[in-house]
């Protein structure tokens, strides 16, 4: 049964194959709805940090990362999400 339900959700998503490089990793804070955050934090990542870092964006897909906690009652977990977002860059 549990090989089944694998192999249905399996069958939604694209298979894709991510190069081997630099990425620079952000997370958002902690929090109840961390996804609120990440164009905040792409766009800080992008214009504050890569401007002076002695890099740049290369041409690989963008990864995004959602750490999504829940229990029922439990508001210390359900507060604890974030998300990772991972920027391929290299250097200039």
């Amino acid at each position: 049964m549990v090989e089944e339900i694998g192999e249905e959700i399996s069958a939604w998503f694209e298979h894709i194959s991510i190069p081997a490089g630099q990425y620079l990793v952000c997370e958002t804070r902690k929090c109840k709805y961390p996804v609120d955050e990440i164009d905040d934090l792409r766009r800080q990542a992008v214009s504050e940090w890569l401007p002076t870092s002695g890099y740049e964006l290369r041409d690989a897909p963008e990864i995004g990362v959602i750490h999504w906690y829940w229990e029922e009652g439990n508001e210390k977990l359900n507060n604890s999400r974030y998300c990772e977002l991972w920027l391929p860059i290299s250097k200039k």
